[in-house]
């Protein structure tokens, strides 16, 4: 394969998922320091950090198929990649569904120290720039997805998504 041939149609989705899985690493970095900790071990961290292997999960499925996209010679919507844009409309909707729930667990965590206090708000910093560029991936990649596939891959994120808590989300 030819790495230098791109279709420039998927640049900035691909930018911008290659951002979300980015802070989305950070984030977790920050977490598995904080859940080491004794104080914060058994808090109500343990669903964020639950969360986040979804939210790896289908982050990584939308860069990695945004690769595949960007480096697709000729048509870059066709018979062959339609499949592969409805899944991941599938997976942003799905990581959307998990960055929610981690979120709110995010929120309703309070720190018993200022030390704890301090990662909460570093984990938040973190937890918002990844919600961020995954809404940024959703709208580059609304402006060029065929709105049948993109309501055909929506439909399909309630299948995508399973709580890692054990309940299925839509």
């Amino acid at each position: 394969m030819d790495h230098g041939a791109h279709s420039a149609l998927f640049s900035q989705a691909l930018q911008n998922a290659k951002h979300t899985v980015y802070a989305h690493q950070v984030l977790c970095s920050v977490l598995d320091e904080m859940m080491s900790s004794s104080a914060t071990a058994t808090s109500p961290l343990a669903i964020l950090l639950k969360e986040n292997k979804s939210g790896s999960l289908h982050r990584d499925v939308v860069c990695g198929s945004l690769t595949r996209l960007h480096y697709v010679e000729g048509a870059p919507i066709s018979d062959h990649t339609v499949p592969l844009l409805r899944r991941i409309v599938a997976h942003l909707y799905a990581a959307r569904q998990s960055d929610s729930v981690a979120s709110s667990a995010l929120r309703a965590w309070s720190g018993h120290t200022e030390n704890d206090e301090n990662w909460r708000h570093l984990a938040q910093q973190w937890n918002d720039q990844r919600v961020h560029w995954l809404r940024e991936t959703a709208r580059s990649l609304r402006t060029v997805v065929p709105n049948d596939v993109w309501v055909e891959g929506k439909d399909m994120s309630s299948q995508t998504y399973t709580s890692t808590v054990g309940t299925a989300m839509a």
